[in-house]
């Protein structure tokens, strides 16, 4: 698991921008998803941590962002159960510790 939670903080690009997926990240973005769907949105800018900025200007905007966001975070997560899936299905204890959990990231 913290290898995952290490890939979410590491997060993904949108526009040349880091983007963390962490959960912190996703909550602000599902809060975002429900204004951006308001009338009179007034658009948003989110500001990397890392640095860097991406202006949303409407709700078309932040739909792109949050697809991107989401696949990265989807894609994360079926690595994750992946590796879970895998381990699970080890017999040894010697085939745990030779496992390559770092494969398919």
């Amino acid at each position: 698991d913290a290898l995952y939670v290490s890939k979410l903080q590491a997060g993904t690009t949108y526009g040349g921008v880091a983007v963390p997926c962490d959960p912190d990240t996703q909550a602000t973005l599902t809060g975002l998803l429900v204004q951006a769907g308001s009338p009179g949105f007034p658009g948003y800018t989110y500001r990397s941590p890392t640095g860097g900025s991406v202006v949303l200007v409407d709700a078309a905007a932040v739909g792109a962002f949050a697809a991107v966001l989401g696949t990265f975070v989807a894609t994360k997560n079926a690595v994750l159960w992946v590796h879970k899936d895998a381990i699970d299905a080890l017999g040894t204890v010697a085939d745990v510790l030779a496992y390559n959990i770092e494969a398919g990231w």
